[in-house]
């Protein structure tokens, strides 16, 4: 392979000191017009190229900031990756991003591996069962500050960008009761994550703003996967008088109950009727789909997430460090 050309050779060629050379190729005041001029001449000749490593470790950054999603292949992230990368691209920064696949000890390494590599900042969406922070708080401690984007934990301090859950979950809950449905509950999130919390709050208050505070319940399902939602969906169909409007923490769990009620209960398809948050692209290719979606912006929240990931790495004051983005219910 062919070595790159130096400042130090381009300045033995022309005669002058390397600190001529680069300043000159900086365009430094300093540098008379004649000797900018040959030295950018030599350095077109010459092909050279500057070395930005060097300079970035000159000025303690990497120019690289790190993403951790927790699967790729979920849409929703999808579309938040690609907000985190239009507004990186657009101030020179490059995306070191790793899946999770909802892993906690995953995580913690990819977070490890994320601190020896240098990034100069980070954004994550926590795992379902996260609760220790000690990972995190360690590239805090070295100077990698970090926003969580959708799914943050259950700790103010933390900078995050989320969906504002609390009203998204109340409207989509009153939007179930005006279709009229009588029964109605909420397939809960990870109990650690904060999101969780918020959109059963909004769920009740929708219940209770309508004086119905006896016709709802809350459902913890022992995770995100298939399995748990469909669990979850065989007790609540095992009530003598079952919900037949459902709210679910993510629309892949309506549609993994959607599923379960065409194989178990198909009689039931057109009476039980599901509000999913995300309003994922596919949706629309899908015969049977839940009968809403909450669109939760997520290009939106991902360019939220990187912006204030560049204040928190500047020493631009930060006004906030909590910001919800508003969702928007989608009727299919």
């Amino acid at each position: 392979m062919k070595k790159l050309v130096t400042l130090k050779e381009l300045s033995k060629e022309l005669g002058v000191s390397v600190s001529t050379v680069s300043k000159a190729l900086n365009n430094d005041s300093t540098i008379g017009h004649y000797t900018r001029e040959r030295v950018e001449r030599l350095a077109r000749d010459r092909h050279y190229v500057p070395n930005e490593v060097a300079r970035n470790f000159q000025q303690q950054r990497s120019l690289t900031i790190g993403l951790i999603v927790p699967n790729v292949l979920d849409q929703f992230f999808v579309q938040a990756i690609n907000g985190v990368d239009e507004v990186a691209s657009a101030r020179q920064y490059t995306v070191l991003m790793s899946q999770t696949l909802d892993d906690e000890r995953r995580a913690n390494a990819i977070l490890d591996q994320m601190r020896l590599d240098g990034v100069d900042g980070l954004i994550s969406t926590i795992t379902p069962t996260t609760t220790d922070l000690t990972p995190y708080r360690r590239l805090e401690k070295a100077g990698i500050p970090v926003v969580f984007m959708s799914r943050s934990p259950n700790d103010p301090a933390c900078a995050q960008v989320t969906l504002l859950n609390d009203d998204a979950a109340c409207n989509a809950t009153t939007f179930l009761m005006e279709r009229g449905h009588q029964r109605l509950a909420y397939l809960n999130g990870p109990p650690c994550v904060a999101a969780s919390q918020q959109r059963r709050i909004g769920f009740e208050r929708a219940l209770i703003e309508q004086h119905r505070a006896n016709d709802g319940l809350v459902y913890q399902p022992a995770g995100l996967t298939p399995t748990d939602t469909e669990q979850a969906i065989e007790a609540l169909m095992a009530l003598p008088e079952h919900p037949t409007g459902i709210l679910t923490f993510k629309t892949y769990m309506a549609l993994d109950a959607i599923a379960y009620l065409k194989r178990i209960y198909p009689e039931r398809l057109n009476t039980v009727e599901f509000v999913g948050f995300s309003n994922l692209p596919l949706l629309k290719h899908l015969a049977h789909k839940p009968v809403a979606s909450v669109e939760e912006n997520p290009g939106l929240m991902g360019a939220e997430s990187m912006r204030l990931l560049m204040q928190l790495m500047s020493d631009t004051p930060v006004t906030s460090t909590h910001i919800e983005i508003p969702g928007t219910l989608i009727v299919h």
